[in-house]
């Protein structure tokens, strides 16, 4: 991967690192997953969307020259775990639980462990999760949807300009 996606693609280290919390058990989708995963049931669906840049800049210095830099580097993000599982409440409600017991863990389980380029800024609000019980097309569905704040960690501009400078 090329510094610029590793510093750009936010959504995808955001989904990579909350995916990695799941024990290997549990099957978790990511919009960059295997398609037949879309499929399966019981599973979680994690989906991060990048969201109002903070006003945060970052100066970073163009090679050995005095040439100086502005970026953006700290953006809004919400992050959906779909909860998806047979139409059997006992069954939704666990896994239900177990999303959120995952989830409650993310900032300190990711922060400099799975996301290595990026960190997420405390705290992680839980915004709210809506049941859908779709008995009649055999599952149930719930979102837990949380918001924060994300920024690019400062030692990994250097590898950008870097690039840019080839």
């Amino acid at each position: 991967m090329s510094a610029e996606t590793d510093i750009y693609d936010v959504e995808g280290a955001i989904e990579a690192a909350a995916k990695a919390l799941f024990p290997d058990q549990v099957k978790v989708y990511t919009p960059g997953g295997d398609v037949e995963l879309q499929k399966v049931r019981p599973r979680f669906e994690v989906i991060a969307v990048l969201g109002a840049w903070t006003g945060k800049r970052l100066t970073a210095a163009v090679g050995a020259t005095t040439l100086v830099q502005t970026r953006e580097c700290a953006w809004e993000f919400k992050l959906q775990v779909e909860v998806i599982t047979e139409s059997a409440i006992k069954v939704h409600r666990e896994y239900v639980a177990k999303g959120r017991a995952i989830m409650a863990r993310f900032c300190p389980a990711v922060n400099g462990v799975s996301l290595l380029n990026h960190q997420i800024m405390h705290p992680v609000a839980t915004l709210s999760s809506s049941p859908t019980y779709k008995d009649a097309d055999g599952f149930y569905r719930t979102t837990l949807t949380y918001s924060g704040k994300v920024s690019v960690q400062n030692d990994k501009w250097d590898a950008l300009v870097a690039e840019e400078n080839l």
